[in-house]
């Protein structure tokens, strides 16, 4: 708003925009949750609904989104809020009869001095939070009465919290844990210092390549982003990206005009992994150090950075060694230290051996704190996210304080070390493989068994047995625009559908506290109340992942097959080499009527906003593939003639594009086509055959005897 006043923006123009980056910011984080109708009517709730900007955004954006009239009605009382839990509650009979009463003219009848006041973060943490208040001072025969109005209710709490016995309080284990982790981190003030930044993945590692470069006298620096750092890099993206990037960008530009020697910059693309997933470490983890090193280097010419690849998935130290040996070789000259191979081999496992026990002591103290919250009966939140992301206040919208405010322990999933999951070997990244292995445990309530720590082990056990009488929910954060996050997340949501669940998605820019503090209170009420059990279907084990088995492929068959091929560009080359080995494939590409931009228009009304172009438009095609199959069955075309299957392509691969990696999402959409739960008037309804994934089709041809015995391999050569 700032910017465009200055730019000569009138007022209205002004205010219609900030209305629509506001909207846009709900439409791309949260619509996609919800499953809408065409021609929908939506009731437009809150106060800021009487004004017109906003429901003219809304319903704008709304119409933009479902592609199809949508109308809009705010109500006479549009503040007057919804509150379905409530309608739950009154059917109980054994409510509590309210014995105290007051006459309401001794409160109307009373006179108020009012003042507007201004909470600058006093309740909440954050600094540049700026809250207005109305606080009401009344004296009358039935006493005093002090309040505030509006805003978050944490102000009114903050007294009593204050007041509150030491020894009562909930430990506060989300920052606990971070600070005694920062605490073992190196740190120096030398002013010839080699810094570390926290940033990405390298915030779990930093200890790890600390203790390495201690071994030889060099004075290591471990820095943590900053609430400014994010502020500084903010103006840098006239793009959307996550918030870390953002980060980043701003803590290496702080960097780089502080005193320092070397800033090391790993770029770490794969992190160590049991079982068969791939590892990788986030898209943007992948290219982010190098776009901040860009930023700072352009306004900062003199500094000096170490960038370097490094994969981590092979922890032999000789591994690492062959990869860092030479590598290191100027920085090594740059601190004057004479290092041989054997010596660097030595610094590295005496480094991992350090790590090894620093998870042991981080165990053990997750487990005191687990101890107290049993012994206490306070409940128990698992948050989870990246490590990097789970920075108290930073990224995470402060909700570690808002739980442990509301009387909740918050613990950091990836505190808890876990065994893999094998039915999770598809998913791509290092982190979303972790934390979807540890969400589908909980909520099977067998979490306790893949858990590495033997005390951790017996304490959650005790838990989802019932004996330790408190619960454990989830609570997952991500940030807007998380590659990662927007693929995995659909899954999770299907996983976490009859436990307790909260999600937040924060942008690190905003605080929007309040209104957190509202989605946190819903989180509490749905565990105080049971609401989640009594409003959710019956669950059987494992039940969330018979969607991932219904499309697999059991080899071709070229009597009942007809394959498609979804496509983001002319594919009549790869088409007409199958076609020309016998099997039925179909074109769906023309130069006249291809158009890419309803491609993606068209994918994102089932799969999201959230995730990236290419993957909408490939499976817009892969609607269309099932329509068409659909028309030419009831057109009795020859070429369908005793057909019953819909093979769908999809690629996948270790990079760089991850489209092979976000078959869950396909998947899980086919899946909501198949039962006609995305749109009733859809002309998908009642789709009466099987619809296969047919995944990287050239390797699967050459290692599968079912695909080889229907095809002749010069086909797999001539395709690839």
């Amino acid at each position: 708003a700032r910017k465009m006043q200055a730019e000569g923006y009138g007022k209205d123009e002004i205010l219609a925009s900030c209305c629509y980056a506001i909207v846009e910011n709900m439409a791309r984080s949260l619509w996609n949750q919800v499953e809408f109708p065409p021609n929908t009517i939506v009731l437009l709730h809150g106060q800021t609904m009487l004004s017109d900007p906003l429901p003219l955004a809304v319903t704008h954006r709304l119409q933009e989104y479902l592609g199809s009239d949508t109308y809009c009605v705010v109500p006479p009382f549009p503040g007057h809020r919804a509150c379905f839990g409530l309608v739950k509650g009154l059917e109980d009979n054994n409510l509590p009869e309210i014995e105290e009463f007051c006459h309401l003219n001794d409160l109307i009848e009373r006179k108020f001095h009012k003042k507007i006041i201004v909470c600058r973060g006093t309740a909440c943490g954050d600094k540049n939070a700026r809250c207005i208040r109305t606080k009401l001072n009344s004296e009358g025969a039935q006493g005093k009465i002090s309040l505030t109005l509006g805003g978050c209710t944490t102000i009114n709490e903050l007294e009593a919290r204050i007041r509150k016995d030491k020894k009562n309080e909930v430990p506060d284990a989300y920052e606990v844990i971070w600070n005694f982790i920062d605490s073992k981190l190196p740190k120096s003030e030398d002013k010839n210092r080699l810094v570390i930044p926290r940033s990405f993945a390298v915030s779990e590692k930093a200890f790890f390549f600390g203790k390495v470069l201690e071994q030889f006298g060099i004075p290591v620096h471990t820095d943590n982003v900053q609430e400014r750092d994010i502020l500084e890099g903010q103006p840098l993206f006239p793009i959307d990206t996550c918030a870390p990037n953002i980060g980043a960008a701003g803590q290496f530009l702080r960097l780089a005009r502080e005193p320092h020697g070397i800033i090391l910059v790993p770029q770490i693309d794969f992190l160590p992994v049991e079982g068969e997933s791939v590892g990788r470490t986030c898209t943007t983890n992948q290219g982010g150090v190098f776009i901040a090193q860009h930023f700072a280097r352009s306004k900062y010419p003199e500094a000096r950075f170490k960038l370097f690849d490094i994969s981590l998935n092979k922890t032999d130290p000789k591994n690492i060694a062959d990869q860092l040996y030479d590598e290191f070789h100027d920085l090594f000259e740059y601190y004057v230290v004479n290092v041989s191979k054997e010596r660097f081999i030595e610094a590295i496992t005496y480094a991992a051996n350090e790590y090894e026990e620093l998870n042991k002591e981080v165990a053990e103290l997750t487990a005191d704190i687990i101890e107290e919250a049993i012994s206490n009966k306070y409940n128990i939140s698992l948050i989870c996210a990246r490590e990097y992301i789970l920075n108290p206040g930073i990224y995470d919208s402060h909700i570690g304080k808002l739980l442990n405010d509301k009387g909740i322990v918050a613990i950091p999933a990836w505190v808890i070390e876990t065994y893999p999951d094998e039915r999770f070997d598809f998913i791509y990244w290092k982190n979303p493989n972790d934390l979807t292995t540890k969400i589908n445990a909980i909520s099977d309530k067998k979490f306790h068994k893949i858990i590495k720590n033997s005390r951790l082990k017996g304490l959650v056990r005790k838990i989802e047995t019932g004996n330790a009488e408190i619960l454990m929910s989830v609570v997952m954060v991500s940030t807007f625009r998380c590659g990662p996050d927007s693929i995995s997340l659909p899954l999770l949501a299907e996983i976490t559908k009859n436990i307790p669940t909260l999600l937040i998605q924060s942008d690190a820019i905003i605080a929007e506290l309040a209104h957190l503090e509202n989605r946190v209170n819903t989180h509490l009420n749905q565990l105080n109340k049971n609401l989640y059990q009594e409003l959710s279907p019956e669950k059987t084990a494992n039940s969330s992942m018979d969607f991932l088995n219904k499309f697999q492929m059991d080899g071709l068959n070229k009597e009942t097959d007809v394959i498609y091929f979804p496509t983001m560009h002319d594919n009549r080359v790869i088409v007409s080499v199958f076609r020309a080995a016998g099997l039925t494939v179909m074109d769906n590409f023309d130069d006249e009527s291809y158009d890419l931009e309803e491609k993606v228009k068209t994918g994102k009304k089932y799969v999201g906003d959230s995730v990236c172009a290419p993957l909408a438009a490939v499976f817009s095609d892969m609607v269309s593939a099932i329509n068409d199959f659909k028309t030419r069955k009831e057109s009795n075309d020859p070429r369908v003639e005793e057909k019953e299957r819909v093979v769908l392509f999809i690629h996948s691969g270790d990079g760089p594009c991850r489209q092979g990696q976000y078959m869950n999402i396909c998947q899980l959409n086919l899946q909501k086509i198949l039962d006609d739960s995305i749109n009733q008037s859809s002309d998908l309804r009642n789709v009466d055959f099987p619809v296969k994934l047919l995944v990287n089709f050239a390797t699967e041809l050459e290692d599968t005897d079912d695909y080889v015995s229907e095809i002749e391999k010069w086909t797999t050569i001539q395709g690839f």
